[in-house]
């Protein structure tokens, strides 16, 4: 479903006017020591999207977000895209090292051979009995 623009302008960072996300998406990386990345935008699977591939203590890392189906011109769309990353980075970022390890955040991002983490597990996890997930939820 295609957003119209009055809906698109109502969804977050539509209206950004940022110069450079790019730069301010490295920057927060370098602030906490993640110093190799890789910026990839465009069709991506055959799907829009904007992707950040990372390298924390050796181990690589892949986030890609999806460019929203809008009423708005691609710019738009890229800017706001970048926008949204920027703000998930930072505030995974400023979380770990406080109360959570960044691998414990990025654990779902994590980039195996067969994709990420996430990706991986997701054909599996309507296997789950939701009763005996974690031990002690019951139906």
């Amino acid at each position: 479903m295609t957003l119209t623009k009055g809906e698109w302008g109502k969804t977050p960072y539509a209206k950004t006017t940022a110069k450079n996300p790019q730069q301010a998406i490295q920057t927060i990386l370098s602030k906490h020591e993640i110093y190799t990345c890789q910026f990839t935008m465009g069709l991506i699977d055959g799907v829009s999207a904007f992707e950040v591939r990372f390298q924390h203590k050796e181990k690589p890392y892949r986030i890609r977000l999806k460019v929203l189906d809008a009423d708005a011109s691609r710019e738009e769309l890229l800017r706001q895209i970048q926008r949204v990353m920027f703000h998930y980075l930072k505030s995974m970022l400023e979380l770990s090292g406080i109360f959570f390890t960044p691998e414990e955040l990025f654990f779902g991002h994590l980039e195996l051979k067969e994709g990420t983490v996430y990706e991986v597990a997701l054909p599996h996890l309507d296997k789950l009995d939701k009763g005996k997930v974690a031990g002690f939820l019951t139906e």
